[in-house]
């Protein structure tokens, strides 16, 4: 249901049941990139259970790559 805060997203379908969905991402701050820290809203466009590929609200066709372990909560809107 939108708005509702699914369960920590840690394993490989949680993740993968959002594809295609609007979603925030609560993530972790990442040794190796400032983009992957904080919120991000989009849809995910793929996830295989490592990355998932997200296209953010604030950058309409471009596309992010997110390691998974940086996702520290998901929620579909």
């Amino acid at each position: 249901m939108p708005g509702l805060p699914l369960r920590k997203m840690s394993t490989p379908d949680s993740l993968k049941a959002l594809v295609g969905r609007r979603v925030v991402l609560d993530l972790t701050a990442a040794a190796d990139s400032a983009q992957e820290r904080g919120k991000l809203l989009g849809t995910i466009d793929a996830a295989d259970g490592l990355v998932l590929v997200v296209e953010p609200e604030e950058a309409p066709g471009e596309r992010r790559s997110i390691h998974s372990h940086h996702v520290k909560n998901a929620r579909a809107v």
